[in-house]
């Protein structure tokens, strides 16, 4: 909802020109936040936030939505942070073996307080299930 207010209509349109699905789904985005409570937006709300506290980032290699380099973007700004890409992950990590991987990361990194000791070879292994045609 937060981002709703930047989307440009048109500019949606052309690039949705050739997607088969055209520009529905940011229409109907649009029109279900027109209903929605809305809060002041501070203008700056879309600059980069610059920060020196550890930050673990988490992308996915075949997320559409925030790929890769959105995180590799955001790294920049944070200098004490480490970007851990996930080679099968979408828009998460839903539904990838070893399950856990992610969690023990995150939990690593909560109870160290550093991104840069953690073994991120776990992501490496992570698979998605087997396609069942039967």
């Amino acid at each position: 909802a937060e981002d709703v207010p930047f989307i440009n209509q048109a500019e949606a349109a052309k690039l949705n020109a050739g997607n088969p699905f055209g520009n529905y789904r940011v229409f109907q985005q649009t029109r279900a936040c027109e209903l929605w409570p809305r809060g002041n937006i501070p203008p700056d709300f879309q600059q980069p936030v610059s920060s020196n506290v550890p930050v673990l980032i988490f992308s996915g290699y075949r997320d559409p939505v925030t790929p890769p380099e959105r995180g590799d973007e955001v790294a920049k700004y944070l200098p004490n942070s480490r970007h851990v890409i996930i080679p099968h992950g979408g828009h998460g990590a839903d539904g990838l073996t070893p399950a856990d991987c992610v969690d023990r990361l995150i939990i690593e990194f909560l109870n160290r307080g550093d991104v840069k000791s953690l073994d991120t070879g776990c992501v490496e292994t992570m698979a998605p299930p087997p396609f069942a045609t039967k």
